[in-house]
């Protein structure tokens, strides 16, 4: 049976994730994030929860190393780096990058959150 804090900690990952997808689906391309009012507050609200999944990663890897590649097939370490790049360097983010992550990396990182949270 999985660690109970680790299942929390997926738990707030997915309530991460349910919001960056209602926020994405306001945007059609990158420049979407720039172009409009309520596209720079996705932006800011889609970087604030990609921080926090990082952080709820990065929890989960100190308690149990080597359980996101084990359980989620996600590369912990493009994560911590992703992670540390928005806490520190917040003002060189490019919209084509966040549009990347939400567009092809957030779909398989739900469907492995869920499929573990399932299956224990």
């Amino acid at each position: 049976m999985p660690d109970p804090f680790i299942i929390e900690r997926l738990e707030f990952i997915t309530e991460h994730r349910k919001a960056i997808t209602e926020y994405f689906s306001l945007i059609h391309q990158a420049n979407d994030f720039r172009s409009s009012s309520e596209g720079k507050k996705s932006f800011d609200a889609i970087i604030s929860r990609l921080l926090a999944i990082g952080e709820g990663i990065k929890r989960i890897e100190k308690k149990e190393p080597g359980f996101t590649e084990r359980n989620l097939t996600q590369d912990v370490e493009i994560i911590f780096r992703f992670r540390d790049f928005i806490a520190h360097h917040y003002e060189k983010l490019d919209t084509d990058i966040i549009y990347e992550i939400c567009n092809s990396k957030i779909p398989p990182l739900k469907n492995a959150v869920i499929h573990f949270l399932t299956k224990n």
